[in-house]
C-alpha cells in the first residue's frame, strides 16, 4: 500500500487541480485505487468536474471544507482558496464510492449510499474495514443510523460534515457521479493492510451538569426546567450574555462557546473494578433561540444529562497529534509503521486556533513519523468511539491510520 497527498493554495484553477492529482499519481507510482479531496467551498464545481475525469470511476469522494484543508504541509487556504488531494494505491484491496440524495429520509439515504458503494467495490453483502462518510449539516445521526442498520454497527465509520466559510449553506459533498449540498457520499474500504482509528474531543468534563428537560431535535429549550441559554450563561460565567434578551440582533454564540461545549456521556472505559472513566460526545451551541433555548450542531434527547466541558487553545493545537497517538495504540501496538492517514478536524476548533494550524500539522506529522495525511475542517465529525459506538459529534477530531505491513 502507498499513500500520497498534494496541497495547493491561492487563486486556484483547473491547472492546479491537475497538478495536485498528477503529483499524487507520480508519488504513488500507479493509478490510485481511491481518491479523496477537500477544498474551500467556492472551488466545488471546478474541483469535482476535473477530478471526476482524472480519478477512476466510483473511486472518488470528497467534500467542501471550511477555509481550506489540511495536510503534512499545513493549512492550505485560510484567506485564499485551498485544496488537498489524497490518493491510495492498494492493488490487493477493494474500494468503492457512491452517493444518495438525503431528501426526506436521510436514514434511507445512508443505507442506499452504503449499499451502492459496496456494489462499486464488488463486495456486496460484506463488512468493510471502514466506512468513510461525508454528509451535510442537519441529518448526520440519521445517516449513521442507516449505515449501522446495514452493518449491525460492526463496521467503524469515520468522516465529517461538509462545510463552507460562512455557515451560508454553500457546502456540498461529491463522488465521481454526483455533487450536491443535500446528499450523502460514502466510501467503503477493504484495505490489504490493517487500519486503526480514534475519535476524541480533547475537552475535559467539569462537575457542572444538568438535565435536558425540553428538547426539539437539535434545540435544547430548557435545562432543569429553565431556559437553556440562561443556564448555560450562568455555567460559563456570562460567556454568552451579549446574545440574551428580547432585542438582540445577533444571537450567534459559536465563537463564544467553542471552549465550553456541552457533552453527553456515551460510555466509559473500565480501568479496574473500582475505576471507570466516562467518555463523551460533544455538542457545540450555535445560537440562542427566541425562547431562550440553545440551538446545537447535534441532536439531544429529552432526559439526557448535559455536562459542561472545557478546553483551551493549547489542547486544540495538540489534540490531532494526541488522537493520532491513540489511534496508533488502538490495536495495542504503537510500533507498526504508518503508510498514511486521514484526519477530520472540527472547523470551530480550527477557527479558534487558525494562526496555529501550522503547528497542528507539524505535531500530527511528527506523531506518525512523516507519513502522508490529508483531511478537512468540518461542521460536524463522525467516528468510532472507544466502545465501538459510531457517533456524530462537534468540536472533535477523527483520525484513521493505514498501517504498512511491508
Amino acid at each position: 500500500m502507498r499513500i500520497a497527498v498534494a496541497g495547493r493554495d491561492g487563486r486556484l484553477d483547473v491547472a492546479d487541480v491537475d497538478m495536485a492529482f498528477r503529483q499524487v499519481q507520480e508519488e504513488l507510482g500507479a493509478e490510485p485505487d481511491l481518491v479523496m479531496a477537500w477544498h474551500s467551498a467556492p472551488l466545488g464545481p471546478l474541483v469535482h468536474d476535473r477530478l471526476r475525469h482524472l480519478a477512476p470511476p466510483q473511486r472518488l469522494v470528497g467534500a467542501s471544507s471550511c477555509r481550506g484543508a489540511l495536510s503534512n504541509a499545513g493549512h492550505h487556504g485560510g484567506s485564499t482558496d485551498g485544496l488537498v488531494v489524497w490518493g491510495l494505491s492498494d492493488p490487493d484491496g477493494d474500494y468503492g464510492t457512491a452517493s444518495a440524495p438525503l431528501g426526506q429520509d436521510p436514514e434511507k439515504a445512508g443505507r442506499a449510499a452504503f449499499q451502492d458503494a459496496l456494489a462499486a467495490a464488488d463486495r456486496p453483502g460484506e463488512l468493510p474495514a471502514l466506512v468513510w462518510v461525508h454528509s451535510t449539516p442537519g441529518s448526520e445521526e440519521a445517516v449513521l443510523a442507516g449505515i449501522d442498520s446495514e452493518t449491525g454497527g460492526a463496521a467503524p465509520v469515520a468522516g465529517g460534515t461538509a462545510a463552507d466559510n460562512e455557515i451560508a449553506g454553500d457546502w456540498f459533498n461529491f463522488t465521481s457521479e454526483d455533487i450536491g449540498g443535500d446528499q450523502v457520499s460514502v466510501a467503503v474500504l477493504f484495505p490489504s493492510t490493517d487500519i486503526t482509528f480514534s475519535f476524541h474531543s480533547g475537552y475535559s468534563p467539569t462537575n457542572v451538569t444538568g438535565t435536558a428537560t425540553a428538547v426539539d431535535g437539535r434545540v435544547v429549550h430548557q435545562i432543569d426546567g429553565r431556559p437553556a441559554a440562561e443556564v448555560y450563561n450562568e455555567w460559563t460565567g456570562g460567556s454568552i450574555a451579549a446574545a440574551l434578551g428580547d432585542d438582540v440582533d445577533d444571537r450567534s454564540v459559536l465563537a463564544d462557546s467553542t471552549m465550553h461545549p456541552l457533552g453527553v456521556r456515551v460510555g466509559e472505559v473500565r480501568l479496574s473494578a473500582e475505576r471507570q472513566i466516562p467518555y463523551h460526545s460533544l455538542l457545540h451551541p450555535e445560537r440562542v433561540t427566541e425562547d431562550g433555548g440553545l440551538a446545537l450542531f447535534a441532536e439531544v434527547e429529552s432526559g439526557q444529562e448535559l455536562v459542561l466541558m472545557t478546553g483551551d487553545a493549547t489542547s486544540l493545537v495538540n489534540r490531532a497529534a494526541n488522537v493520532s497517538t491513540l489511534a496508533q495504540r488502538h490495536d495495542g501496538d504503537d510500533r507498526t509503521p504508518i503508510a498514511g492517514g486521514l484526519v477530520i478536524y472540527c472547523a470551530g476548533c480550527m477557527l479558534a486556533v487558525e494562526s496555529e494550524m501550522g503547528q497542528v500539522a507539524a505535531t500530527l506529522d511528527a506523531s506518525i513519523d512523516g507519513a502522508p495525511f490529508g483531511g478537512a475542517f468540518t461542521f460536524g465529525e463522525q467516528g468510532c468511539m472507544v466502545g465501538g459506538e459510531n457517533q456524530h459529534g462537534n468540536l472533535m477530531v477523527s483520525v484513521v491510520l493505514f498501517h504498512d505491513d511491508e
